[in-house]
């Protein structure tokens, strides 16, 4: 928020662009959830005014990678393209090798 003129701040053109970027947005909005570990679900999103994000972490490939790249509670859910698979499997191994 500027403190200015009380208005968001506008980020660079292309910053959305930049998946390293929408994963800092995205850490730093858990950082300021009541329950930073719990599931998070395109809805709160939505609710907190998190349009930005949301529509980044959809470009991106969905809000179930990311969880999985910051280590949330997720669900299954249904696969509907090989891509998204194979999103998931280098999420997962991107998480195995930070952390291992």
């Amino acid at each position: 928020m500027n403190h200015t003129n009380g208005k968001p701040d506008r980020k660079p053109s292309g910053y959305w662009k930049n998946r390293a970027n929408v994963l800092a947005e995205l850490q730093g909005y858990l950082a300021t959830r009541e329950q930073p570990g719990a599931e998070l679900h395109y809805s709160e999103l939505r609710r907190t005014g998190q349009a930005m994000l949301l529509q980044a972490l959809v470009r991106h490939g969905g809000l179930h990678i990311f969880a999985i790249m910051v280590g949330l509670p997720t669900q299954p859910r249904p696969r509907r393209c090989l891509y998204i698979n194979e999103q998931i499997v280098v999420a997962q191994r991107r998480t195995r090798a930070k952390d291992g």
